[in-house]
């Protein structure tokens, strides 16, 4: 059985075992994803997206720690997956969760997508309802680059330049990390060309 299919009959039972219904998504490459939600389905549809797979394994001994153990080590995980989007998929499983047991009235829908690729859900037609739709995925931007972004940042509304110096004094690692406002989608056009032919006597 494929590894993202074992995820993802794991994920079903999980939910299920909290009264969330989950179904099974099928894709033409023989894998699966599921789509979960909870809410009266009465107002606008809040997605979380998140995809399943890892990228290939490469030489493991360039990793401090175990490169597929998950190990916790002063509150932080090392190992292969525990970022990227498994955490945002991990986060928005549990959060659909904890809502469901305190029995918390929705108006509307919060939807959760596993994936096994960027925009698979999408190809479907399965969301085409959303109102809104997190992709549960770092944006990280380094340190040294921020600094000339910062004009920029302010004109988007993401940040203002003030707050920009203050974490940048704060934040001792080497990148920070934003929530983004984005819309995208796919653009595909076919170009028809009409011509008339003229014979030169």
């Amino acid at each position: 059985m494929d590894v993202k299919e074992r995820i993802v009959d794991y994920l079903i039972k999980l939910l299920e075992k909290h009264g969330i219904q989950a179904r099974k998504i099928e894709f033409s490459n023989n894998q699966s994803g599921l789509m979960a939600e909870i809410g009266d389905g009465k107002g606008p549809v809040l997605g979380f997206a998140g995809h399943e797979g890892s990228e290939a394994v490469n030489d493991s001994s360039n990793w401090a720690q175990k490169l597929l153990g998950g190990k916790n080590v002063s509150q932080q995980i090392y190992g292969y997956g525990s970022t990227n989007m498994k955490t945002g998929l991990a986060a928005a499983i549990i959060a659909m969760i904890r809502l469901k047991e305190m029995d918390v009235s929705l108006h509307g829908t919060f939807r959760i997508y596993a994936t096994v690729g960027e925009q698979t859900m999408v190809e479907q037609g399965l969301t085409d309802d959303l109102t809104a739709l997190i992709i549960g995925e770092p944006s990280e931007i380094s340190l040294t680059e921020i600094k000339s972004f910062a004009p920029r940042f302010e004109k988007l509304g993401i940040i203002t330049e003030t707050d920009l110096k203050e974490f940048l004094q704060v934040n001792q690692g080497s990148e920070q990390h934003f929530l983004e406002i984005a819309h995208k989608n796919a653009l595909s056009y076919d170009i028809i060309s009409h011509g008339k032919r003229y014979i030169v006597q």
